[in-house]
């Protein structure tokens, strides 16, 4: 099979009317949800902290544990709501 044409014209008649239902359906999400080109209008933007960071150190920072939870300041264990 070389084309779509072809592979359809091998369907029995009630399997091309689901075929054509199918397309009508891809056609008029495309219409509706049109595919924009990717927008890159936010590279760039921080390059103001270019010389405070570096991607390992931000890898670093970010693949380690989250740290604990600082303590109230009263010193006492937050309550916690039970379910």
């Amino acid at each position: 099979m070389s084309t779509i044409e072809e592979a359809v014209k091998l369907l029995p008649p009630n399997i091309r009317v689901n075929v054509r239902v199918y397309i009508d359906s891809l056609i008029e999400k495309q219409r509706l949800h049109p595919v924009k080109p990717l927008s890159q209008d936010w590279a760039g933007g921080f390059s103001e902290f270019k010389s405070e960071y570096t991607s390992m150190g931000l890898q670093k920072i970010f693949s380690s544990p989250s740290p604990p939870a600082p303590a109230s300041p009263s010193g006492q264990e937050p309550h916690r709501a039970s379910h």
